[in-house]
C-alpha cells in the first residue's frame, strides 16, 4: 500500500470513533487524490499541515463567535480538555 493508502486508512479509522470529521477525512482523500498515488511522504506532510491550519482557524473562529456573541470566556485546550483562560491564569 502507498504512503497516502497507510494515511487514509489509519484516518478512516480515527472518523469511525469520533476523532476526526467525515469532512475532514473526505478532503483529504480528495486531496491527496489531486496529487497522485506515488506522492512523497514531505508532500503529503505538507498537504495534512495545510488541513491543520484550517482546522485551526475554523476552532479560532469558533472561540471567538462564541465569547463575542454568546457572553463565554475563550478557552484553551490543555492536555485534552478544554479550560477557559481564567483557570490557566
Amino acid at each position: 500500500m502507498t504512503i497516502a493508502g497507510n494515511f487514509i486508512t489509519a484516518l478512516q479509522g480515527e472518523q469511525r470513533i469520533g476523532n476526526v470529521s467525515s469532512e475532514t477525512e473526505q478532503h483529504l482523500k480528495h486531496e491527496f487524490r489531486k496529487l497522485g498515488r506515488d506522492a512523497s511522504g514531505p508532500t503529503l506532510a505538507t498537504t495534512v499541515e495545510v488541513e491543520i491550519n484550517r482546522l485551526v482557524r475554523q476552532a479560532d473562529t469558533l472561540r471567538r463567535l462564541r465569547a463575542d456573541l454568546l457572553a463565554q470566556p475563550l478557552a484553551k485546550y490543555n492536555g485534552g480538555s478544554m479550560v477557559s483562560e481564567t483557570e490557566t491564569d
